[in-house]
């Protein structure tokens, strides 16, 4: 025997409806997982932006300690040459005055 038409229809109308619900049910999962990432990407990049700014400020640093490594270098060689010059004053004097 065939099922009656209406029995077919209350059936076809029942799979509808659970395809519905669990589309919506589904759509709710998605949309939650969605939230998820999304909240999820908003953190990690607070996380990079924050990173970039150490960043920023550690180059800042390091070119001002490369300036300032540079100067004591260039102290260092002009107090190199006032030391010889001054030693070549001193043997000069000790030679001079006392010999």
């Amino acid at each position: 025997m065939f099922p009656s038409h209406a029995l077919v229809c209350l059936a076809s109308r029942c799979l509808c409806s659970l395809c519905l619900c669990v589309q919506e049910r589904d759509g709710g999962r998605l949309a939650a997982a969605q939230d998820v990432l999304a909240r999820k990407c908003d953190e990690l990049q607070a996380a990079l932006a924050a990173k970039q700014s150490d960043c920023a400020a550690a180059a800042v640093r390091a070119s001002q300690l490369q300036e300032a490594l540079s100067i004591s270098r260039q102290n260092h060689a002009a107090t190199q040459v006032g030391i010889r010059n001054f030693s070549v004053l001193c043997i000069f004097l000790v030679r001079k005055f006392c010999m």
